[in-house]
């Protein structure tokens, strides 16, 4: 008989590649994203770069608005609220950096 705090196997595997697909999205592997987000990317790194906290919520406002008309993919606004979680926690190197890598694959 298993146990509730006792997770299977099956569990584990599904634990294991939801880490591994933060760990690659952490570490690269954005991919190919529209032009649209590729100025958003461009916008969240001139944010952090001069640390406008003021700035995040009106940057995830056009976000969410260009996400709504079709410009931006669902996949593509997740990245770019992360790194702007990044940025609104005060992490702002995290956030200029991970903005910088979407952007350079970009040309890869």
């Amino acid at each position: 008989m298993k146990h509730a705090d006792n997770p299977t196997p099956r569990c584990w595997a599904a634990v294991l590649a939801a880490a591994v697909g933060v760990a690659a999205a952490g570490c690269g592997g954005y991919g190919e994203v529209s032009p649209e987000a590729y100025q958003h990317a461009k916008a969240i790194y001139n944010i952090a770069g001069r640390k406008a906290a003021d700035r995040i919520d009106p940057f995830c406002e056009k976000l969410d608005a260009a996400q709504a008309r079709g410009e931006v993919s669902a996949t593509e606004a997740a990245w770019l609220h992360a790194i702007a979680d990044d940025a609104r926690r005060g992490d702002w190197q995290a956030a200029s950096r991970a903005a910088r890598q979407l952007m350079e694959e970009q040309i890869r």
